[in-house]
This record gives structure tokens, C-alpha cells and sequence, in this order.
């Protein structure tokens, strides 16, 4: 008995019966098309930061050995070509004219600031394995969201980019004139010149990389530093790409900023709402060969002017161009179903008619095959979604929200990181000195540590040069020349030997019973300066057969007694060696200089040459060694320097 009712059709499902009751407005979905994958988002905004680190504390660096430099001004005493701009602002500036220290003006305001080499460094290589391990997480992103193809150099790029170039530099008198000055028209995601840019910053990334362990491990790594012209020419390469990525990054800014909100925000949340359909598709065409316009393909039935390819509700960031959802050549449309805002309220667009609809169900999308084949290189066109406008609200509240938590979280880091003097520059006020952070620089340091003694190796030798490539080695004493007094009476103690023993012995000796070697090898000093010069001594490890030091011991403890402050008080200086390192065949215990005996200015009597080490620890004017099981301390590393020292 049919009881007064009417069948339901069966062709609609029960839960989806229209009645008079329950009657809503469609609310349309939004087109949008993913630009950037996750990894590329964030890698992208965590360089900002990690980069803003390696170029200040890089200044405050090259503040200790500038590569370019002149003869001392006779008034001044000046040498350093970035001093000079200090200088000359000081003087012609308003407000400047009473700076306390025009010299380091520049680096009073765009660096940590000088003198601060130990912080700079601990600093440096802290962002640098940082920046190592993000240009990773970039690189995959590229690779997971096939973002590496939009990057690829193409053949008309050269042509193509100086028609950018007049676009750009036209823009200006066209809107003076008033006149039309079309856009020129490209299929990919960057048009030519961003893309010489985009691709170029990954390879200042990379050539950033190999010149800073160029210069950062010369000797072990001498190959790397050879391909960039040696250590001096490594080092200006570094510095110059330093100030590639400064020049990139200002335009950069300006363009994003003049492009309005929806560029930032692509890098922000991946997806932008400006969706060029027939762009996409032409795209597509010009890959494939494939003649197909964008009329050929199935409307939605709408009267749109761009057809939608959708997917199920799902972030725009989990979509891959792998996956078949991209508007191809043949394209599946689906009719939208009704959406409504997350107030209930319903919304309608202007062309929007009015539909009943018991239930908004999310806006959905069917996979699209690809049939056809392309190519490896072949930019991909961008996926376009269609996603309800309350999801797209939402994802974009979520992620700018985070965004801005990270944005502070690096405010707080930089305060955190940076020393209390670089932050009273800025107006910065607070004592920032944790133990946390202490740490955290320290862990770095020996985490550098870890990778020097990694790569050391005892059959691996160090460049020989000739004598004619000697250069000038500075008297580079911490404090003052020590007096010459000490010279007559100076002796070598030895103690920590397997005789039990504590032996004393005076420079005759050493020359009588060693055999003395020759070799002209580079010395590298911390603050980056460097010289080649002739040494001539004993071999450390010849003393070690002489006199053998207590079982399983690893350190050799190095002190030298004569050593002063800068006001001429005594400050015994000593440095921690690894046996390996003395055991080395090129470590000697050097007693000449270029052909002549040690100067008190370069450490007579006696004094370590120790190639694979950087110059700190090649103590002068020894005047005792202990050999010991456990690490010793060492007079740099309390002060915030390395401990191993290889390069």
C-alpha cells in the first residue's frame, strides 16, 4: 500500500531527496593552483634566517684578515678598504661626524662587530652546517614537488630575458606616459630572468659551500681549494658570492612586495589564486606537440570561463604533480557540489544560481590519466584544485598564523644567538648569556671538530711549495715580543714518558742527535690570513721514538713559559696536540726559518710547525711537553675557539 506517499526516485539516493524544507545556495569553490611544495616553503624562509647568521658573523670574520687592503695610510695607519668607507661616512654623513670609531663603523652595523673572531666563528659554523642540511630539505622539496624542471636553463632564455628586461625597465615611462606596455607572454611558472635568478642562487648555494671548506680545510681538503685558485683566491670567491646572494635578495624583496599579497602568500601557504587555465594548457601543448586548445576541452556546464579540475577536499600542499591531478590535454570535470561557509551562512557570486541541496558536500575531483608522454626536462603544468572558499580560509589562517609564530621564533633565536654587544647596536637591552646557548655554539665547534679529525689521514700530505713562492709570515704574537733574556738559559722539558722520567734538554742536543728536514708549506692563521714559508727542524715524531711517552697516551700538552701578555706580563700560553697529528710526517719541532735560525719574533729557540693545524697551535718558543691519556686544556679553546683545529 502506498499510504498517500510518493515513490522516491530511484535514481536519487535516499539521504539526497530534495524537499521544501531544506533548501540552501551553492556556495562556489575557489580555483586555485599549488606553486611550491612544503620543503621548499619552509627551507625557503629558514635561509632567510640562516643567512642573515653567516653574513654577519662572515663580516666580523673578514674584519680580522680583510682580503683587500692597501699600503697603512701614513695618518691613520689604515689599511682595510672597508674601513675606509667607515671612515669617509663618519666624515661626510650628518650625525655621524662624532662616531667614536669611524673605522669600524661598518662593522659596528652590519656585522657581529669587530673583535669578536671567536663568537663570529662559532657562530659561522653553526649556520653553515645549518645551511648544509637545509639546502638538502630545498633539493628535496625541488625533487618531491617537481619544482626543478620551472628551474631548468632553456635555450631561448638569453633572447627571452632581455625582452624582461626592457619590460621592466619600460614599466616606469609607460605609466608616466600612460601608455599600454604589454607583459611579454611565457608558458612557464618563472618567466626567463626569474628563472636565471632562481637557478643561480642553488649554485651560489652550492659554490658558498665548496670555497667555505676551501678555506675552512686547505690542507686536508687542498684539491677543493685548488679547483677555486687556492686558499687567497677561495677566499675572494667566498666573499663575492656573499654579496651575490645581498644583491639578489634586495630586488628580490621589492618585486615580491610590488607583485601584491598573493606572491608572498604562495610561499607562505603553496597555493596562489591566480589560475591561468589556458597558460597551464598551452604549456602542456608546447611540451607534448600537442595542437589542442583550451576550447577543445569539456566545460563544467557552468558557462566558466576556466574549467576546474577537482580533487577531494585535501591541502593543496599533498598534492604532487606525480599524481594525475593537473589539467592535461584530456580532462575529467565533475559539477560542483554545494558548499557552505563555516557561519551556515550561504553566499552566492554573481553569476551563481541558486540551487536546493539538503547537504553541502566538500567540492571533489576525479583523477585525471595522463596519456601521453613527456619529457624528463619538460616543465609539468602546476595542479588546480578546486577547494570550498571556508577550507581555503581556514588553511590560509592556519599557515600565516605558523608563519608568524616562526617569523617570532627567529626574533627570539637571533636575540638569543647573538652576542649582547652586536644586540646594544639596535637598541637591544637584556642579559642573554645562558647556558643553553653556550652550549648549542659549542656542540657546533665540536661537531666541526668531529669532521677535521674525520677527515684527517697521516698518509695524506700537504701541498709543497717552492722558494719562490715564499711570502712574508707575520709576528702574530698574542701579547707583547717576549724579551730576548729567556734565550740563553731556555731548556725542553719532557715529561709524561714511559720511563717514568722528566728529561730536560737544551737546543744542542736536539740538532746533534735528530736528523733535520726541509719544507716549505703554508701555515694558516684563524683570522684567515696565510704564508708560505721554508722550515727546517726535527721531526716531532723522531723525539716521540726517542723518547717514548707513557702507555696510551693520545695528547701532547705544549706550553711555553716565555710567553707575555699585551702588557708585557707573563701569560703562559699551551695548546693541546693529538699524537696523531704529531706523529704526522710534515709536523716538525722547526728550529729555522727561510734558511735562518728562529727570531725571537717567530719563536726561537724551538717551535711547532704543524701543517694540518691551524696557526694557534703552533706554539712558539717551547719550553715543555707532557704527553697525557686524556685531552688537555687548551689556552684558545677557553676562550671560545676550537680545540682540534685541523684544516
Amino acid at each position: 500500500m502506498q499510504l498517500g506517499c510518493q515513490p522516491m526516485s530511484p535514481s536519487i539516493p535516499p539521504h539526497l531527496e530534495p524537499n521544501s524544507t531544506n533548501t540552501l545556495l551553492v556556495q562556489p569553490g575557489v580555483l586555485v593552483v599549488k606553486r611550491h611544495h612544503i620543503l621548499v616553503r619552509c627551507s625557503h624562509w629558514l635561509n632567510v634566517l640562516l643567512l642573515l647568521g653567516l653574513i654577519l658573523s662572515g663580516i666580523s670574520i673578514y674584519w680580522a684578515s680583510p682580503i683587500y687592503q692597501h699600503k697603512p695610510e701614513p695618518v691613520t695607519g689604515n689599511f682595510d678598504v672597508a674601513a675606509d668607507i667607515g671612515i669617509w661616512m663618519c666624515r661626510h654623513v650628518p650625525g655621524l661626524h662624532h662616531y667614536a670609531s669611524p673605522p669600524d663603523w661598518i662593522y659596528n652595523h652590519v656585522s657581529l662587530g669587530p673583535g669578536m673572531l671567536a663568537p663570529a666563528l662559532r657562530l659561522h659554523w653553526l649556520c653553515a652546517y645549518l645551511f648544509m642540511l637545509n639546502g638538502m630539505v630545498y633539493v628535496a622539496g625541488l625533487v618531491m614537488g617537481g619544482g626543478w624542471r620551472s628551474l631548468v636553463p632553456r635555450r631561448t632564455d638569453l633572447v627571452d630575458a632581455l625582452r624582461m628586461l626592457r619590460y621592466y625597465l619600460g614599466v616606469p615611462f609607460a605609466k608616466l606616459t600612460r601608455r599600454q606596455w604589454p607583459h611579454p607572454e611565457f608558458s612557464t611558472k618563472y618567466n626567463p630572468l626569474q628563472r636565471a635568478a632562481y637557478f643561480s642562487v642553488p649554485v651560489a648555494g652550492f659554490l658558498s659551500v665548496a670555497t667555505g671548506w676551501a678555506i675552512h680545510k686547505p690542507m686536508q681538503l687542498h684539491w677543493l681549494a685548488a679547483l677555486f685558485g687556492g686558499f687567497d683566491a677561495a677566499r675572494v670567491w667566498h666573499f663575492w658570492l656573499m654579496w651575490l646572494f645581498i644583491f639578489f635578495v634586495v630586488p628580490h624583496v621589492i618585486l615580491v612586495f610590488a607583485d601584491r599579497w598573493d606572491t608572498l602568500r604562495s610561499m607562505i601557504v603553496g597555493w596562489s589564486t591566480r589560475v591561468d587555465r589556458s597558460g597551464t594548457i598551452k604549456m602542456n601543448n608546447e611540451e607534448k606537440g600537442n595542437s589542442a586548445e583550451p576550447k577543445d576541452l569539456p566545460s563544467t556546464g557552468k558557462g566558466s570561463e576556466q574549467d576546474v579540475a577537482e580533487l577531494p577536499a585535501a591541502d593543496p600542499e599533498d598534492t604532487n604533480p606525480s599524481v594525475p591531478t593537473a589539467i592535461e590535454t584530456q580532462t575529467t570535470v565533475k559539477a560542483t557540489s554545494p558548499q557552505v561557509d563555516t557561519d551556515e551562512t550561504p553566499s552566492l557570486s554573481a553569476n551563481q544560481v541558486p540551487q536546493t541541496d539538503p547537504v553541502a558536500v566538500p567540492a571533489a575531483a576525479e583523477p585525471v590519466d595522463v596519456k601521453e608522454h613527456q619529457s624528463l626536462f619538460g616543465e609539468r603544468p602546476l595542479p588546480i584544485v578546486e577547494m570550498a572558499p571556508r577550507i581555503l580560509r581556514y588553511r590560509t589562517r592556519r599557515d600565516v598564523l605558523l608563519f608568524g609564530a616562526g617569523a617570532m621564533a627567529a626574533a627570539a633565536s637571533a636575540r638569543f644567538f647573538l652576542p649582547p654587544a652586536t644586540l646594544s647596536h639596535p637598541g637591544v637591552r637584556g642579559d642573554m648569556s645562558i647556558a643553553g646557548k653556550e652550549w648549542l655554539l659549542n656542540k657546533a665547534i665540536r661537531v666541526d671538530d668531529d669532521v677535521a679529525e674525520t677527515l684527517y689521514s697521516a698518509n695524506r700530505m700537504v701541498p709543497i711549495y717552492t722558494k719562490s713562492q715564499i711570502t712574508p709570515i707575520k709576528n702574530n704574537y698574542n701579547g707583547a715580543t717576549p724579551d730576548p733574556a729567556y734565550i740563553p738559559g731556555w731548556r725542553l722539558t719532557l715529561d709524561g714518558l714511559s720511563s717514568g722520567l722528566i728529561v730536560s734538554l737544551d737546543i744542542r742536543a736536539l740538532l746533534v742527535h735528530h736528523q733535520i728536514h726541509d719544507q716549505i708549506t703554508r701555515l694558516v692563521c684563524v683570522e684567515g690570513w696565510s704564508a708560505i714559508a721554508w722550515w727546517s727542524g726535527l721531526r716531532f715524531d723522531d723525539l716521540l721514538h726517542a723518547y717514548p711517552p707513557v702507555s696510551q697516551a693520545k695528547w701532547a700538552h705544549i706550553e711555553s713559559s716565555v710567553n707575555l701578555d699585551t702588557n708585557g706580563n707573563p701569560d703562559p700560553y699551551f695548546v693541546s696536540i693529538d699524537l696523531l697529528t704529531a706523529q704526522h710526517p710534515q709536523t716538525l719541532l722547526a728550529t729555522h726559518l727561510n734558511g735562518k735560525p728562529l727570531t725571537v719574533e717567530h719563536g726561537t729557540p724551538l717551535r711547532l710547525l704543524a701543517p694540518v693545524k691551524l696557526g694557534l697551535k703552533n706554539i712558539k718558543a717551547i719550553t715543555r711537553i707532557t704527553y697525557t691519556k686524556d685531552e688537555p686544556p687548551d689556552y684558545w679553546a677557553k676562550r671560545g675557539y676550537s680545540r682540534y683545529d685541523g684544516i
